[in-house]
């Protein structure tokens, strides 16, 4: 049988004015470097809670910001699935 792989990223809440903060961007860097043309990556990110991120990105997905980051790297966009249903890290597993 043949084994599958996929590189899963997990998101990190976005500055309020949608930037990628640098720990998003380390996490964006290494899973790029794992890159091979064909195999999926996985973003997982929506937005976290007011609660935990008070001023946050209003305007796009942790997930949709990792996808531009990806793509202007060189990440063929059919090999991104976006997952933006998480709002934290934990839920990622669900």
């Amino acid at each position: 049988m043949k084994s599958k792989s996929a590189i899963v990223i997990c998101g990190y809440s976005l500055n309020e004015d949608c930037t990628l903060h640098p720990l998003l961007v380390e996490r964006l860097n290494k899973g790029f470097s794992l890159y091979k043309p064909g195999v999926p990556s996985i973003l997982a990110g929506k937005m976290p809670p007011k609660q935990v991120a008070s001023h946050r990105c209003e305007t796009k997905t942790e997930a949709a910001a990792m996808s531009d980051f990806l793509t202007a790297k060189g990440v063929n966009p059919h090999n991104i699935f976006l997952e933006e249903q998480s709002f934290t890290t934990f839920t990622n597993a669900y």
